[in-house]
């Protein structure tokens, strides 16, 4: 979800109405600005996800996080744009809370808690294959609808809530609860 920002860039930059002469790092700094200040709410999932449980706080942030992607693609300004990434930025927070928790109930020993955590680095790297769905997505669908050019950054929000959606899918079928919430 971090790296679909390009796509929102290089539309913002090609809107004079809504950015007007910003520069592409001013763009780019509002943004990533937003997505970090969502993903403060780290701390609230954190404490929801100790009393609830892990899995429940995990599969609601994937599924928002799906449908959060869809609704970034009908931004066509700077601050649709910005209020998105805000929410993109909480709903991710779930996931990275979540996931080092799971990590950290499931290790046994420090050793093995190491060598755990430096996988993450991997998977987010994975992470960029996004960017070349979304490149995919791009290229095969007509630009001269109408539907295209009012959204045009929809099709590519669409690979990545697609993705999305099948990891949230696929975790609702294969994750189980790691330890009893606390009471």
């Amino acid at each position: 979800m971090a790296s679909s920002l390009q796509a929102q860039l290089q539309m913002l930059i090609s809107n004079e109405d809504s950015c007007g002469d910003l520069s592409t790092s001013y763009l780019r700094g509002i943004l990533e600005c937003a997505y970090a200040f969502g993903g403060t709410a780290g701390i609230f999932w954190g404490y929801i996800s100790d009393r609830i449980g892990r899995r429940p706080v995990t599969l609601v942030g994937l599924f928002a996080m799906s449908i959060c992607c869809i609704c970034t693609g009908f931004a066509t300004d700077l601050t649709s744009c910005a209020i998105f990434r805000f929410f993109a930025g909480i709903c991710s927070s779930t996931t990275m809370v979540t996931s080092l928790t799971m990590i950290g109930d499931l290790s046994v020993n420090q050793a093995e808690r190491t060598k755990y955590i430096a996988r993450v680095p991997l998977v987010a790297l994975l992470g960029s294959v996004e960017s070349v769905l979304q490149a995919m997505f791009s290229g095969s669908v007509d630009d001269a609808d109408a539907l295209w050019q009012k959204f045009p950054i929809l099709n590519n929000q669409i690979g990545c809530g697609g993705l999305i959606f099948v990891i949230a899918v696929t975790s609702t079928i294969v994750l189980k609860e790691v330890s009893s919430p606390h009471v």
